[in-house]
Order: structure tokens, then C-alpha cells, then sequence
């Protein structure tokens, strides 16, 4: 707020209060010494609603003050200092400040009194008290005041404002305008402050680079952007040739591991601002799958034994009374589904189960025989069983909606198949028989032949992050899974499963899920596994 001078006014501090005076009255102030003596240099600043006086230092101890509004009663009181603060005074009001020495009589004329015109305080009104924008974008205070107003910037670079209070955002960044209305006869002037931020069109690119930290994770790093809000992992799916997410991180954040599955990935920093998207551009970092330096073996070779210690049970999988034998998994999304058949292969049923194996569909299906392997495409959304199985010779894949179960269509396979898995991560297929495996495109065009390292009977295969995971059953509870590289068809060696009849193998999060038809019981393993 400016100050309102009378014809010798200057700012001071408070000192002394002396109260709320009334409206539209003269107010008679008479300051005189212990000793008598006249004070001297008597000043009134108004300072927003109070009005201060302050007068020469006469080297008294104390001052006798006498306040008297015009036409009321006065009311004297003794200060220490030379000074003291009228609070709360009336609006578009007189005050007479009239001063005589203490040992004279009182003149009550008040002929000689300074006086002063307490102003109004003034307010400006404008669009906004506060506004956040984009660059290059512009807009009008719309200020409105009783005096004439002006504008500046505290921030030119940021932005800047004309005479007319129109506001120019130029860069990132924040910059305060300063609006002032000028003093008039009736009102003190003001200043108002409006913030300004503006916001980026689009954010800076970001270049992340990774470390293998395991077998099975890798860790991102990435430069902090300005104004980003969060970070997306994207990792490129192969069949569609797009980014698509796979992890979200704070804005504040920098790294994030991630499990390590082959692929070209992006960090990419992104902000919703007013509801407006925005994003930056990331270089790619590839991530090569553990598979790519694995050790090789030349024969069938145990590189880990698991015990019950290393397994936790997660459900028994029953079918229902026609089908009763439990035979394969597949994830579906963040669901899983398992199929059934009955004794004579006539009947298969297919159950789809939540996180907690909670069941939340089942449906009959025909003509899936022994239903020995199943496998789910996000990118078709379609499940594809496997039908072939001992002594049986069956070049086919049947093929039904993920959704509804109903039967879409068969696939021709290369390979009288027992086993069949899709790895999103390299958009191809893993047909597997009981002593060689072929590795398929996305048509099901064969691209690898390889043979088994382990000859049994064999159950499903699971593919994920370019690794063939063969289950092969030996009779009693000798069960295995057996690793290959699908790139080149490098065996990687065996995990030992000694549950039971092993019939399928997904993984979860890094995780085996591994499905055994004697017991039926489905386990995953306690800790993630190298794959």
C-alpha cells in the first residue's frame, strides 16, 4: 500500500496504540511534555488503515498525549517515547492532529491543528491470481483498479507483459508480474503480484544405458528431465514393431530394475499437465536375454535340483467329472488358464483362475484329444492347443478365442507337436516333440530345428525370453525341465523337478510355475531363476 503524507508526513514504526476512531470525524491530537514545553516536528504517515505519529525527541521522560475526536470527548494517556500508532482509522476521513506546550492552558480551537486525509485502500482485480501456461501462448491480465495501473516483469526471459497487462510466455520457468495501481485524491495506491508458470510443449529426450545386475534383472539409468512427472519403461513388442509399456516410475526417479528379458527399451519422460500429455524421446538400449551368455552343455546335465525347500504349493487343479486329468497352463494376460481332458480324450475343459487361483471361467471344448500343451498370443489374442501325443501322429494346432473359449480355426504345424509355447519377447513359436523341438515364426513357418539333450515322455514345452523350457516326465517322480537356446538351439542344461508326472511350465515375474499332473498340484519356485 503507498503512504499518505500530510504536508510533513514520513514513515515510522508503532509505538503506541490508541484505537479504532470514527467515521467521518476530525480527530484532535495534543502532545505536549512533562515539563510544559511545546513538542516540535510533529509528523502523520498513513500506513494501509493505521495512521503513526511521530514528533522531536525532547529528552522527557514522557509525553502527555490528548486524543479528541471532533465533537467528543478527549482522552489523554502518557507515553514513554516519541511516537504512537493509531490503528483501524476511517476511510476517506480528516484527522487534525493539534499540538501545545504541557504548562499552557488548553486552547480547544484547534485553529493550528496539522491534519490528514486518511485515503481508502485500493484493490486490483485481475483474471487470475495465479496462472500456469505453455510456451508461446499469451494471455490478459484483465486488471481493474481505481487508479491508473502499470506492469512489470520480474522474469522477462519467462515472460513478459506490455503496457496493457497482455502476458507473453516465452520459456520454462516461473516469473512473477508485478501490477501496480497508482495512489488517486481518495485512494492509496497498491501492488499486486500474479505467478506465472510456464510449462514445456514437450519434454527434453532422455538416454538411458542399463547394467546386468543378475541372470534375471537389469537395471535402467536415465538423466532427470524438468518438469517430468513420471518415466515410462517401454520395451518394443517385435510383432507389432511398437513401444509398448512395461513399468512406470516416480518423476523423481532415475533407475529402475527390471527383469531382464531380451529386447530394445526406452525410457521416455512424460507429464499430464492441465490435462494436456505431454512426452520427451528416448534413445533405445538393448538388453540381451540370459540365454545369450549361458553355459552350454553337450549332454543332459542337472544344473539344479529342486527340493520341497525350494517349491511352495500354490493350488490343486481339478477339472471337473468328465474332465479329470490335469495337462497344461498358459498365461493369459494377468490370468491363467489350464486345460483338461477326459480319460478316453474326448472331452477337454478349459479353466481360467485369478492371481490366487480363485476359478473365474470354465468351459467344455471338443476336439483338443489329449490337449498335451497350450499356449496364449496377446497379439492374436488366441489360444492354440497342441493335440498331438503318444502314438498319434496329429500335424495340427487347434485354435480358439482367448475370451470366449469358442473354437476359431486350425494351424497346420511343421511338426506333429506335444508341446507348443509363444515367447512374446521374440514373437515365435516352440513346437516340441518327444526327441527334436522347432523353433516357428508368428506364421508357424519353421526356423530352427533342435534336438533334445534328454529323451522321455514329453509333456508341454514353455518359451520365454528366447529359452525352450522342455518338460520331459521319466517315470515316477523323475521330471525335468530341460533349457535351450532357441537362437541356435545351445542346451543350457536341466532343472530337476522330483514332484510328480511334470506336465507344463509358465513363467511369472522371473519365476517357474510348474504344473504335475500326479500329484495335481501346481508349484512355483520360492526364488526367481536364471532364464
Amino acid at each position: 500500500m503507498e503512504k499518505t503524507k500530510s504536508r510533513k508526513l514520513k514513515i515510522g514504526f508503532i509505538a503506541v496504540v490508541v484505537g479504532c476512531i470514527a467515521a467521518a470525524a476530525a480527530l484532535f491530537i495534543i502532545v505536549h511534555t512533562g515539563a510544559g514545553e511545546r513538542v516540535t516536528g510533529l509528523e502523520l504517515v498513513q500506513t494501509g488503515t493505521d495512521v503513526r505519529a511521530t514528533w522531536d525527541d525532547m529528552d522527557s521522560r514522557h509525553y502527555e498525549v490528548t486524543v479528541r475526536p471532533e465533537g467528543g470527548e478527549k482522552e489523554s494517556f502518557t507515553v514513554d517515547t516519541n511516537e504512537f500508532v493509531i490503528r483501524n482509522v476511517t476511510p476517506k476521513t480528516t484527522y487534525k492532529v493539534w499540538v501545545e506546550e504541557g504548562t499552557r492552558e488548553r486552547d480547544k480551537s484547534g485553529e493550528d491543528a496539522e491534519e490528514i486525509f486518511v485515503k481508502a485502500p485500493q484493490e486490483i482485480e485481475t483474471a487470475v491470481d495465479e496462472c500456469d501456461g505453455f510456451t508461446k501462448e499469451r494471455f490478459s491480465l484483465e486488471a481493474k483498479a481505481k487508479g491508473e495501473l502499470s506492469y512489470a516483469s520480474g522474469n522477462e526471459k519467462v515472460a513478459s507483459v506490455d503496457a496493457t497487462g497482455e502476458v507473453y510466455l516465452h520459456k520454462t520457468g516461473t516469473a512473477v508480474i508485478e501490477v501496480t495501481a497508482q495512489e488517486t485524491e481518495e485512494y492509496g495506491g497498491t501492488v499486486k503480484y500474479v505467478k506465472v508458470t510456464v510449462n514445456p510443449r514437450s519434454l527434453k529426450d532422455v538416454t538411458p544405458t542399463m547394467e546386468y545386475t543378475s541372470g534375471h534383472d537389469v537395471e535402467l539409468s536415465w538423466n532427470k528431465v524438468d518438469f517430468a512427472k513420471k518415466y515410462l519403461i517401454k520395451k518394443r513388442n517385435i510383432a507389432t514393431g511398437k513401444y509398448e509399456t512395461v513399468a512406470t516410475v516416480k518423476g523423481s526417479e532415475t533407475h529402475k530394475e527390471i527383469r531382464r528379458i531380451a529386447g530394445k527399451y526406452k525410457v521416455v519422460p512424460a507429464a499430464d499437465i492441465h490435462g494436456t500429455k505431454i512426452e520427451g524421446k528416448s534413445e533405445s538400449v538393448k538388453v540381451k536375454a540370459w540365454a545369450e551368455d549361458a553355459k552350454t552343455y553337450s549332454s543332459a546335465t542337472v544344473i539344479k535340483a529342486f527340493n520341497s525347500g525350494d517349491m511352495v504349493s500354490l493350488a490343486s487343479v481339478h477339472g471337473n467329472s468328465s474332465a479329470t486329468s490335469f495337462q497344461s497352463l498358459a498365461y493369459k494376460g494377468d490370468t491363467i488358464v489350464a486345460a483338461y481332458v477326459s480319460k478316453s480324450n474326448t472331452v477337454g475343459l478349459f479353466k481360467e483362475y485369478d492371481d490366487d487361483w480363485n476359478v473365474l471361467a470354465a468351459e467344455t471344448v471338443s476336439d483338443v484329444t489329449h490337449a498335451n500343451g497350450i499356449t496364449y498370443n496377446p497379439n492374436t489374442n488366441s489360444i492354440y492347443v497342441a493335440r498331438n501325443y503318444s502314438g498319434r501322429s496329429i500335424h495340427d494346432l487347434a485354435v480358439f478365442d482367448a475370451d470366449s473359449f469358442k473354437r476359431t480355426g486350425t494351424i497346420t504345424s511343421p511338426a506333429p507337436a506335444s508341446g507348443v509355447a509363444y515367447d512374446e519377447s521374440n514373437d515365435c513359436y516352440y513346437l516340441s516333440t518327444s526327441k527334436y523341438m522347432r523353433v516357428t515364426d508368428s506364421d508357424f513357418n519353421s526356423i530352427n530345428f533342435i534336438y533334445k539333450a534328454r529323451v522321455g515322455t514329453p509333456g508341454d514345452v514353455g518359451g520365454y525370453n528366447g529359452v525352450i523350457m522342455a518338460c520331459t516326465w521319466n517315470g515316477g517322480s523323475s521330471s525335468f525341465i530341460d533349457l535351450y537356446r532357441a537362437k541356435d538351439g545351445a542346451y543350457l542344461g536341466s532343472y530337476s523337478m522330483p514332484f510328480g508326472e511334470i506336465e507344463s511350465v509358465i513363467v511369472d515375474d522371473g519365476y517357474l510355475v510348474v504344473g504335475f499332473n500326479h500329484p495335481r498340484v501346481v508349484y512355483r519356485t520360492v526364488e526367481r531363476v536364471d532364464i
